[in-house]
């Protein structure tokens, strides 16, 4: 399932597609580029300039996925479990 919260466009926020492709990936199908797609299309078209994505470090077919369709890996990420 893909996720794009909007906000107003006068403050231009990224969006941030909830996205996961393991079991499209996996099946062969374009099922997981054309949800992308879309999340991306409709992110412009509410006024986004930015979409922006997480996934975990490990996620290495992930990571190639993403960069497929044009993201760019961009930030490190911390956690501290408790």
């Amino acid at each position: 399932a893909a996720l794009v919260t909007a906000v107003p466009p006068t403050t231009r926020p990224p969006s941030r597609p909830d996205h996961h492709t393991k079991g499209v990936r996996q099946s062969g199908t374009s099922s997981g580029s054309r949800l992308i797609e879309w999340a991306v299309a409709e992110s412009h078209t509410l006024g986004c300039q930015m979409v922006q994505l997480t996934s975990d470090a490990t996620r290495i077919d992930a990571h190639r996925f993403y960069e497929r369709l044009g993201f760019e890996a961009s930030h490190l990420g911390f956690k501290l479990q408790l």
